[in-house]
């Protein structure tokens, strides 16, 4: 396994690093040509500066208790594995088993969050998951929703380990289907890359939910409710400075407010 170490050097021995919650052990980081960005938090205000393995030295920007640095382009590669470390004089935190390939960003509302057990499809996803060792490239991470888990990052393979045995205890199955889907199109039909999947969707939301106050009021029939913005901050935000191949959105009928066509609406 090669490593790929961030050293973060801080001023202060009391200083507590960490990485922000969207990082973890066995993700998808995107790779060349983008580059790789990474951001969390410290306890101290204090010059940061970050060292990879490679003696290249990046400079972190600061805002606050906030740290954030962008890496040199790293090629995609299924074989590649590094461990990133971010270390200060008094602690270090470190992510395990990270690829590098293509990151997709997952919303919306009920038809993007509704789980992998509630289509047909599923057990013949999880046989060439286990048995014919297919989509083993694909990554997931979700955040916790009223339709599904939490769901840290998880490789295919383990995420499909004991469906068959325990449907309650499978993460797959709890997992966006629209989601999950889409990434098993791209692993076989488009790309060869590792595929990196984050799902952060919630069912019964409107997308004022997922904006900030000023981008709403700029929108034609925008509704005013005291819910708008509601996800953005727990949303939206911590993958904002994530690198990213692109993003999937599945929205739009609890915005009609019961009006049956977007004629009606002026829209």
């Amino acid at each position: 396994m090669k490593t790929l170490l961030l050293l973060l050097l801080l001023t202060t021995t009391q200083a507590m690093l960490s990485f922000n919650t969207s990082f973890g052990s066995n993700m998808i980081l995107q790779g060349a040509p983008k580059r790789a960005c990474l951001y969390g938090t410290y306890q101290d205000e204090t010059n940061i500066r970050v060292t990879l393995a490679t003696s290249t030295t990046i400079e972190a920007e600061q805002d606050g208790q906030f740290w954030n640095a962008c890496l040199d382009p790293v090629e995609s590669s299924l074989e590649k594995t590094y461990n990133i470390t971010v270390m200060s004089d008094s602690s270090n935190v470190t992510i395990v088993n990270v690829r590098f390939g293509d990151v997709w960003y997952c919303g919306g509302q009920s038809n993007m969050a509704l789980p992998m057990i509630h289509t047909i499809s599923r057990n013949r996803t999880v046989q060439s998951i286990v048995n014919e060792s297919k989509y083993r490239k694909i990554h997931s991470h979700g955040i916790a929703g009223n339709m599904n888990p939490d769901q840290s990052w998880i490789s295919a393979l383990d995420a499909a380990s004991n469906c068959f045995e325990s449907r309650d205890s499978c993460a797959l199955f709890q997992y966006s289907s629209t989601c999950w889907y889409f990434a098993q199109s791209l692993s076989e039909y488009v790309t060869d890359r590792p595929i990196g999947m984050i799902h952060t969707s919630f069912g019964g939301s409107t997308i004022e939910q997922w904006l900030d106050n000023a981008t709403i009021s700029k929108c034609r029939n925008a509704t005013i409710d005291a819910s708008n913005g509601e996800w953005h901050e727990s949303r939206v935000l911590p993958y904002l400075g994530m690198s990213l191949k692109g993003w999937i959105w599945y929205q739009g009928e609890n915005d009609m407010h019961g009006v049956f066509g977007n004629s009606a609406l002026g829209t």
